[in-house]
């Protein structure tokens, strides 16, 4: 029998720690040791794994882009109708996005680091023109095979992508930014049933 990877175990450990002291503290006022006393190391054995605290944040960034990218790669390689992809794409990152609620400071401020952060920049950007890119292929391939109709958006699949992109992302922006001002289960659902009802 294999034995585990303890590196492993403790990098993920450790970057459990990290959102939570970071969604605690904010990324400017937490440190390597604060880190490193909530995952139950020295301040010493924090660095073998992570060097420096951008690195650290580089690696929780990763970590909670998986999913979505895991979800992006799920739509994409479907077999299922369009409609049907990408109806369970938007359910799928809105549930997603309501069970991490307590982490939604930390992944604000992650997001607000972007401009800022060259590493956090390439990792969004490159994100988000995947998904983008993605996107406008399904609805492209979709529409020529009649399963979807882009009159809505001029015949233009890039166009449906990024009013979908907007649809999506603004939601989970409301949510970051004021939670109360939306349900994001119930106002999520309706809205993407609304988007999906031009196509």
């Amino acid at each position: 029998m294999p034995r585990p990877n303890v590196s492993e175990k403790r990098k993920l450990e450790i970057l459990q720690a990290a959102a939570q002291v970071f969604t605690g503290q904010g990324l400017a006022v937490a440190r390597m040791e604060d880190v490193a006393a909530a995952a139950g190391i020295s301040k010493g054995t924090i660095y073998l794994y992570y060097p420096s605290k951008d690195s650290l944040i580089e690696a929780l960034l990763r970590r909670l882009f998986q999913p979505l990218d895991d979800a992006l790669a799920a739509l994409l390689d479907g077999i299922d109708p369009a409609r049907q992809r990408v109806q369970r794409y938007g359910e799928s990152v809105i549930l997603a996005f309501a069970e991490v609620a307590p982490l939604h400071p930390l992944i604000l401020e992650l997001f607000a680091l972007a401009p800022r952060n060259p590493v956090a920049g390439e990792l969004f950007k490159g994100y988000f023109i995947s998904y983008r890119d993605g996107l406008a292929g399904l609805f492209r391939s979709a529409g020529e095979a009649g399963e979807v109709s882009l009159v809505a958006f001029d015949g233009d699949a890039y166009r449906a992508a990024v009013s979908f992109m907007a649809m999506l992302e603004g939601l989970l922006l409301l949510a970051l930014i004021n939670p109360a001002l939306i349900d994001l289960r119930r106002d999520g659902m309706d809205t993407l049933a609304g988007w999906l009802r031009q196509i």
